[in-house]
C-alpha cells in the first residue's frame, strides 16, 4: 500500500504472479464480476481470477490477431 500511495518504486513489493490481478493490499472487487479482457492472450487472467474465488456474471474477451 505504501507504494500505491507514494508512487516510490523503491517501495514496490516483490513481484508475485499470483497477485497480478488481485493484489492482497487492495480490497476485493465486487463478486460476481462483469469483466472485459481487452488483451486476452491465453485466458490466463480469467483463470487466475477464478482460482482466486471470483465468479463471472458477464465477460467480453477481445483477442487481437496480427496477420501479415
Amino acid at each position: 500500500m505504501r507504494f500505491r500511495v507514494s508512487g516510490r518504486f523503491s517501495l514496490l513489493p516483490p513481484y508475485l504472479k499470483a497477485q497480478t490481478c488481485h493484489p492482497e493490499d487492495l480490497p476485493c472487487w465486487p463478486n460476481p464480476l462483469r469483466f472485459i479482457d481487452c488483451g486476452a492472450y491465453t485466458g490466463n487472467t480469467l483463470n487466475d481470477l477464478e482460482k482466486a474465488g471470483y465468479d463471472f456474471e458477464a465477460m467480453k474477451v477481445i483477442v487481437l490477431s496480427i496477420r501479415r
